[in-house]
């Protein structure tokens, strides 16, 4: 088993960089690119991964209420992001923040900008008790499930049966 590693946004996210394009043909360019993006689907992870938040929801908010803290709702959107993240851990077979993208850009392309958020990642965990034992034990992760500006989850695992860890999960909190 892996507990995994957390990852922590105490601050506010900032909005992406703009930038600017110069000259017609750069700009033609531009579009003639995002007129062929729509017509190319990214392919879903061959390791597909389920919503485990329900399962997970009671056992989050009583380990916050016994440290003084309010309960979590479970929110749509970043079960979604947790989905993505924990399939594309099992498809590539790495435990990381930053498979597809780090965490803040990957929060602000979810709808997620300028909110306080964390991010605890784990494998080869038996089931949902086990992931969430072993993230209250990892003083990084503790804090993460602790984060007082929290008030929102999702929660995804994937199964990857000939991967070294066999699945992979990941939890996305949210503030306001």
């Amino acid at each position: 088993m892996v507990t995994g590693s957390s990852l922590r946004q105490d601050t506010p996210f900032t909005r992406p960089l703009s930038r600017r394009l110069f000259g017609r043909k750069c700009l033609g360019l531009t579009l003639s690119a995002l007129g062929l993006a729509g017509c190319v689907s990214i392919p879903k992870s061959r390791y597909p991964a389920h919503d485990v938040s329900a399962e997970a929801l009671e056992g989050i908010n009583a380990f916050r209420a016994e440290n003084g803290l309010q309960p979590l709702k479970i929110d749509t959107g970043l079960i979604e992001l947790a989905k993505d993240q924990a399939g594309l851990m099992a498809a590539k077979q790495i435990l990381s923040h930053d498979v597809e993208g780090d965490f803040e850009s990957r929060m602000n392309k979810g709808g997620y900008r300028k909110q306080a958020g964390a991010e605890n990642v784990g494998a080869g965990h038996a089931d949902v008790a086990d992931t969430l034992a072993a993230w209250q034990r990892s003083p990084g992760h503790r804090a993460n499930l602790l984060m007082p500006e929290a008030i929102r989850f999702g929660m995804a695992k994937a199964d990857a049966p000939e991967a070294r860890f066999r699945n992979y999960w990941a939890l996305i909190l949210a503030g306001k």
